[in-house]
């Protein structure tokens, strides 16, 4: 099994330090539903999504964007 080296935080390390805005969260909530869609697109059904499985990864020049992570419950 291979995957990307990932770099971030995920959204639970967020919420306890309390940095989140709503503008912030929105934005995650929508990123998040539009990697939900493309799974379903697929079949796969994500078993177990809770804010450790949403790592924000923040990237140079460009917008952080979230990864689903843990789909090894996936049906």
């Amino acid at each position: 099994m291979v995957m990307e080296p990932l770099v971030g935080q995920t959204v639970a390390a967020k919420l306890r330090q309390g940095t989140l805005r709503l503008q912030e969260l929105l934005a995650i909530l929508i990123e998040v539903c539009q990697g939900l869609e493309a799974a379903h697109a697929q079949h796969l059904v994500h078993g177990g999504l809770a804010a450790e499985n949403l790592l924000i990864v923040e990237r140079p020049r460009q917008a952080p964007f979230v990864k689903i992570l843990d789909f090894g419950v996936a049906r």
